[in-house]
């Protein structure tokens, strides 16, 4: 079998989402005892549930590609993008909040992440405003979690 770049990272991937999987299990909640709540581990669980199967399927159609150098001087400018847009959106949250944040940060990540791709700015924009939709729409109606709305944020409640 031969190993990649992308075989390595999904193992790593794997290995990150089990250990939070096993943390998330040390998490306990009061209240769950006494009501229908799932607590504090149900969207940790999920989520690493999720980084599993991807990762598994990123393993799996993989292994037929010629292996690439894992970074590259594009690659480690790439990676500090991706980390200043989400430093970037997470101080954002505190001033614009979420619903302010969300679809301006989603379009830059979409362009940092591109790669050699042509993607078009209408497509980079409807990403963006379905995604902070669907998240906030899952987080305030069906895991009732209230999302930052920041000093100058707006709010639907």
């Amino acid at each position: 079998m031969r190993m990649n770049k992308d075989r390595i990272f999904s193992v790593c991937i794997i290995l990150f989402a089990s250990i939070m999987i096993w943390q998330t299990s040390q998490l306990r909640s009061m209240f769950a005892l006494f009501t229908r709540d799932s607590g504090p581990r149900l969207f940790p669980y999920m989520t690493c549930t999720a980084m599993i199967l991807c990762a598994i399927g990123k393993f799996i159609t993989e292994g037929k590609k010629e292996a690439k150098p894992f970074l590259t001087t594009d690659g480690w400018f790439k990676t500090a993008m991706v980390f200043a847009v989400g430093a970037g959106y997470l101080l954002s949250l505190a001033y614009l909040g979420f619903l302010a944040s969300t679809p301006i940060f989603a379009v830059l990540f979409v362009y940092v992440m591109k790669g050699g791709r042509k993607v078009s700015p209408l497509y980079a924009v409807a990403f963006g405003l379905i995604l902070t939709f669907v998240i906030y729409f899952l987080f305030q109606n069906i895991m009732h979690v209230i999302l930052p709305r920041g000093v100058f944020g707006i709010s639907f409640h």
